[in-house]
């Protein structure tokens, strides 16, 4: 099969790559960036620089179609924040090849947070109790009603935006940087005490392909995980199917819970892919994306995977934390080395310097900078 992937900048996408490419299928792959992690693999045949989606959706849409005409492209799969800028062409590129996500409609619905707890609720999942406040004056008069509070953009990723008072991200960002408008709303919503749990999915019109419920040892600066570790999947998949089977849902889709003393709670929603998929066999993973009738595959619990050049860079200064570091870097799979294909790994200066470019141009963190040019907030 010719394969297409976007976002080649992502560790997930490289897995991906590899996947696809070992098992004989031709890769093009996708960036707005030209050196990523992905771009220079030798799995890769060809690597296209496209228009930033979120600066000229329209230019990446024609850049896409042009590929998979040019290409005889058989599936094309977005794997970051770019899924919604395909899934507003979704009937356009559809035309042409088979499309692996569902319509605007669908995952916009999924990727707002408090219109996501709607539905969720509606389906009868537990989920912690949350209001959506449009003003400083409404998160003032409401703030009382919530003595352990998260308070989070209703468009927002890596955890990078949350203020509370409670937990690991307790006075990290000042209450009065909250300031939120009807056209961006926030989140306030009880927080829930307990470990963190994570799920990635492939899905066919409602049917679960692949599976993979994780747990994130380790994590960078308190948001994106740097370490994955399957555990138990079927108390997550219930959960996937249950949403999967009423959105007749199509694509990638991956869940945030937390593991509350009454069982577990379902946070939000990400529909596109996450790092479980470094979990999943490669067989399972191409399987669960390209074959509708592929048996749900769960990925057993006790695999572990990690980026070590983050676990590391994470630990900074914290001498109590590099002992454990140290151990986790030694022990555990690198998603990005390889031996077989080892210029991802090199790629990940050039990329990092990019990207800390933008991050200074922009004002923005360096992990905010990663998906700047392809992150979506809720344009019509």
């Amino acid at each position: 099969m010719n394969i297409l992937l976007t976002s080649t900048r992502a560790p997930v996408t490289l897995e991906l790559i590899r996947a696809f490419g070992r098992s004989g299928h031709t890769v093009v792959a996708t960036d707005t960036q030209r050196w990523t992690l992905g771009s220079h693999s030798r799995y890769v045949a060809s690597h296209v620089v496209t228009p930033p989606p979120r600066q000229a959706p329209a230019a990446f849409l024609d850049a896409l179609e042009r590929l998979i005409v040019e290409r005889r492209i058989d599936w094309l799969i977005p794997t970051c924040e770019e899924v919604f800028y395909v899934a507003r062409g979704y009937e356009r590129l559809s035309a042409r090849t088979r499309v692996f996500t569902s319509p605007l409609a669908v995952l916009a619905e999924l990727h707002h947070k408090f219109r996501f707890g709607q539905r969720a609720s509606a389906l009868g999942l537990r989920t912690p109790r949350t209001v959506l406040i449009a003003s400083r004056d409404e998160l003032m008069a409401r703030l009382p009603e919530f003595p352990a509070y998260v308070l989070k953009p209703a468009y927002s990723r890596f955890a990078t935006q949350v203020i509370s008072n409670c937990g690991p991200h307790a006075g990290q960002i000042a209450l009065s940087s909250c300031d939120p408008t009807p056209e961006q709303p926030w989140l306030l919503q009880d927080f829930i005490a307990g470990p963190s749990v994570c799920s990635y999915s492939a899905l066919h019109d409602g049917h679960v392909t692949a599976h993979c419920a994780y747990a994130i040892p380790h994590t960078f600066g308190g948001g994106s995980g740097v370490q994955f570790r399957s555990i138990d999947g079927m108390e997550t998949l219930a959960i996937v199917e249950r949403l999967g089977a009423a959105l007749r849902y199509t694509g990638q889709i991956s869940l945030d819970f937390i593991r509350g003393d009454d069982g577990l709670y379902l946070l939000e929603c990400n529909p596109r892919a996450t790092s479980g998929a470094h979990l999943i066999d490669s067989e399972q993973l191409i399987g669960g994306l390209t074959d509708p009738t592929q048996p749900t595959f769960v990925t057993p619990p006790g695999r572990c995977r990690q980026l070590t050049i983050p676990l590391l860079a994470g630990a900074g200064r914290q001498l109590r934390r590099w002992p454990g570091v140290l151990r986790a870097a030694l022990t555990h799979d690198d998603v990005i080395a390889d031996l077989r294909d080892p210029l991802p790994l090199l790629t990940q200066l050039p990329m990092t310097l990019r990207f800390a470019w933008i991050a200074r141009r922009e004002q923005r963190s360096l992990t905010a900078a990663t998906t700047y040019d392809i992150e979506w907030n809720g344009v019509p």
